[in-house]
């Protein structure tokens, strides 16, 4: 290597380290060596998979690939093993081939910026949002809770009442055990809904989605608010992470219902469209055959043509300090590792609405 690189690359305050064509690493200077917990001599010398806690089979193609000259760059968020046994995540800058003191392309250039405490905090971020939602939900909840204790208790007074009233004592025994079986159903499906984990990519019916969502949902909203719910007579079946798409169906009602400040409508759509609809001709990058539509809508105060460019950036928030700026961002990023996208169209003044689009099996 020049000296003249060297000296640069040794003066980074970023990582930086050369691999061959076999991911062996050639050179790496102090500030990868820091970030990983090694020394410098370590590390030279070894394959890259070796320090690399991520999936080793994307980083070995997405290298052999810069060999092949099949792109002239790559970025990948990878996640590395230190020597305690810790992991880290780097980000790489670039990863270049070749790098520029290699005349004979036998070699990459890397540079990895650490990242770590960055994902640390969005990790964090998006369980407050998560339990912002918990939140809502169980005060949602208790509010529904309370009106059956009430219910129970009513009519358990007008049996105590006229005990004798074979008529009276039979009715009111009716309604409290309607109303015990209905208490016990949606005990059900919150317990459901807590031991519920991701598991992966499966199939999902929207349409059962949906339903599920708005049964619990409807329970947190005042009456100001109403849930109009369409849903597709043909289910479609989308390929996508269930717990996580439950995560996206949330946060987004949670938005609509904080839009609309305590007054308005909440749509929510099912659909299953054909690739070549001329409703998907603006995105390009489409790559199925069908896909499963999720579309929710607002009649709050809208977006402004301003701020719409920007709704799914990380920490963006107009909420002050209410918001995390997590939420959007949450469901964009869950979107797009499902293969799907989202589009967004909206007004100042007259509401939002949120297109979800998802590999579908029909």
């Amino acid at each position: 290597m020049k000296q003249t690189l060297r000296q640069l690359l040794d003066s980074l305050p970023i990582g930086a380290l050369i691999v061959d064509r076999e991911h062996e690493i050639l050179y790496l200077n102090e500030a990868f060596a820091h970030f990983t917990g090694y020394e410098t001599d370590e590390l030279k010398g070894s394959c890259l998979e070796e320090i690399t806690a991520s999936p080793s089979e994307s980083l070995e193609d997405k290298i052999d690939r810069l060999f092949q000259k099949e792109t002239p760059y790559f970025e990948m968020e990878t996640r590395y093993q230190r020597k305690d046994g810790t992991f880290v995540w780097g980000s790489p800058v670039r990863m270049l081939h070749p790098h520029p003191a290699d005349d004979h392309g036998q070699s990459i250039l890397i540079f990895v910026v650490d990242i770590t405490e960055r994902l640390l905090l969005q990790k964090k971020l998006r369980r407050t949002e998560k339990m912002n939602a918990l939140g809502l939900l169980a005060s949602g909840i208790a509010h529904d809770f309370n009106n059956m204790l009430t219910v129970v208790k009513s009519f358990a007074e007008l049996i105590k009442s006229d005990p004798d009233d074979d008529e009276i004592r039979t009715q009111a025994l009716e309604r409290i055990l309607a109303t015990c079986d209905r208490g016990q159903e949606l005990t059900q499906r919150l317990l459901k809904m807590g031991k519920r984990e991701s598991s992966g990519i499966s199939s999902v019916n929207l349409n059962e989605l949906i339903e599920e969502v708005q049964f619990t949902f409807s329970r947190v909203l005042p009456s100001t608010l109403s849930l109009d719910v369409t849903l597709e007579d043909n289910p479609p079946q989308v390929l996508t992470d269930e717990v996580r798409l439950h995560q996206v169906v949330v946060n987004l009602l949670i938005n609509a219902r904080q839009a609309m400040d305590g007054r308005g409508t909440i749509q929510i759509e099912t659909g299953l469209v054909s690739s070549d609809d001329p409703e998907l001709s603006d995105i390009e990058d489409r790559q199925e055959d069908s896909y499963g539509k999720l579309r929710i809508c607002d009649t709050g105060k809208g977006i402004s043509s301003e701020l719409l460019p920007h709704i799914f950036e990380p920490f963006f928030t107009t909420k002050g300090e209410e918001g995390t700026g997590m939420g959007l961002s949450t469901v964009y990023d869950i979107v797009q590792e499902g293969r799907g996208f989202v589009r967004v169209t909206s007004q100042e003044g007259e509401g939002a609405c949120f297109e979800i689009y998802l590999p579908a099996l029909n």
